[in-house]
């Protein structure tokens, strides 16, 4: 049945597998799908890696935000370094 799925998609990895499983009425496992896959070297070979679109550094300008302190939170005087995050 695994076969069958992958031979109509090959693009398809172990979730979109277990997904049209469950569509064709077959209780199975994430798991099991992906180790069956694996065992019988039906794995996909493609992978679209995301990009982030947000970072919480950029500021409305599009600049990075100032960092006065560069990590360097150590101090030996209590209250001498405190931060806000803003």
């Amino acid at each position: 049945m695994i076969k069958d799925i992958k031979q109509q998609n090959p693009s398809y990895g172990y979730r979109p597998v277990t997904d049209e499983l469950h569509r064709r009425g077959i209780k199975v496992n994430h798991k099991r799908v992906n180790r069956l896959m694996h065992g019988n070297g039906l794995s996909s070979r493609m992978y679209n890696r995301q990009t982030r679109k947000y970072d919480s550094s950029i500021g409305p300008q599009g600049k990075k935000a100032k960092n006065p302190l560069n990590r360097r939170l150590q101090t030996n005087r209590p209250y001498q370094k405190m931060v806000d995050g803003n």
